[in-house]
């Protein structure tokens, strides 16, 4: 609520010195539109634009800065969501009473605000050299809150920055930030890694190793989204254009992945003739195995033993799997979600 609302029939004057407070820096990274909100998060905290203020209007902003009229709007609607501001229709953008904009939490903040800008003064810094930093600052928060978080859990040996790659690819357009969480490191000091996991807005796994992430952090209330794998395109190309005669052998990093593997080579090329599977632990096997292939199959978790134990040419094809489309598409959806309960101030609280 707007404890009082100005004329609409205010000395145009007014608003011309609001404007005239206002600047565009056009070579500037900070998209224009925040440039605007944070000038006028500043003129309403520090009371130039007091509780009832009516705002310039769209069109008045956008021709005194030339700037379009879609970026005023964009800004004075920032603003609202920020509950800095509220609209009216016929009226245009009012600031809010003074029962929020001078609410005990904006009072601490405008004094360690106070303070910062003292010190910068008595270090010999301008004023407006501290609002530029300021502002400089509010962006790239707001850019970093707005970008989501996920952290990606793996296997080590798994090609985890690679999926990471994919996951980033596959969501460029929300400018998601992928950070990587190797499972064995996480399994030694899973009290080192709650921090971060606990400030992303989802944490993911590929299907095979999501049960032992569930069970590092199912006690903690952190879920563990699981992505289906499928596997790369080049490698079904790969596995598809095998000749009938060739002998094949599958090395899984274990032996629970050994059935699996088969069954996703055998769908590809129904007329391989597989001689044999053994999983990587067992390397005299392994060294069997491929002494009586023409060509290997292995999962990624595998690749490190099987380089170090495969001591003749042969043909080798390595089993890397991306995340299926619709698993990605449930990922955007979550994400979808946790951002809009984010920018939408009735989810937020104020600590006091």
């Amino acid at each position: 609520m707007v404890s009082s609302i100005s004329n609409p029939d205010l000395d145009s004057e007014a608003l011309k010195n609001i404007v005239a407070k206002l600047h565009i820096h056009r070579n500037s990274p900070i998209p224009r539109f925040l440039q605007l909100k944070s000038q006028f998060e500043y003129l309403i905290v520090t009371g130039v634009c007091s509780p009832g203020q009516r705002l310039p209007s769209i069109r008045m902003v956008s021709a005194a800065l030339n700037v379009g009229p879609a970026t005023i709007a964009r800004a004075y609607h920032e603003l609202e969501m920020a509950r800095l501001v509220v609209s009216s229709d016929k009226l245009g953008f009012f600031v809010v009473g003074g029962e929020v904009a001078q609410s005990e939490p904006h009072e601490r903040i405008q004094a360690m605000v106070t303070e910062v800008i003292d010190n910068a003064i008595a270090e010999g810094i301008s004023l407006d050299q501290v609002f530029e930093v300021f502002v400089a600052q509010i962006a790239t928060m707001r850019m970093t809150l707005a970008r989501p978080q996920i952290a990606l859990i793996g296997k080590r040996e798994g090609r985890i920055a690679e999926l990471a790659m994919h996951i980033r690819h596959a969501l460029a357009d929300l400018n998601a930030d992928v950070s990587t969480v190797p499972l064995e490191q996480l399994a030694e000091d899973i009290d080192g890694w709650l921090p971060t996991l606990q400030k992303m807005q989802q944490v993911v796994c590929l299907l095979w190793d999501v049960k032992q992430a569930q069970e590092l952090l199912i006690g903690h209330g952190i879920d563990v989204v699981p992505l289906r794998g499928v596997l790369r395109d080049d490698v079904r190309e790969k596995i598809a254009a095998l000749p009938e005669h060739v002998k094949v052998g599958i090395i899984a990093s274990s032996n629970q992945f050994i059935d699996g593997m088969i069954t996703a080579v055998m769908a590809l090329n129904p007329a391989l003739k597989i001689v044999g599977s053994t999983d990587a632990q067992h390397r005299k096997a392994m060294r069997t195995l491929c002494d009586k292939v023409d060509c290997i199959i292995y999962g990624t978790p595998a690749r490190a033993i099987v380089k170090q134990e495969l001591h003749r040419p042969i043909d080798e094809i390595e089993l890397v799997y991306v995340p299926d489309p619709t698993s990605l598409q449930q990922l955007r959806r979550l994400l979808h979600v946790d951002l809009h309960k984010h920018n939408n101030p009735k989810n937020r609280q104020i600590d006091k």
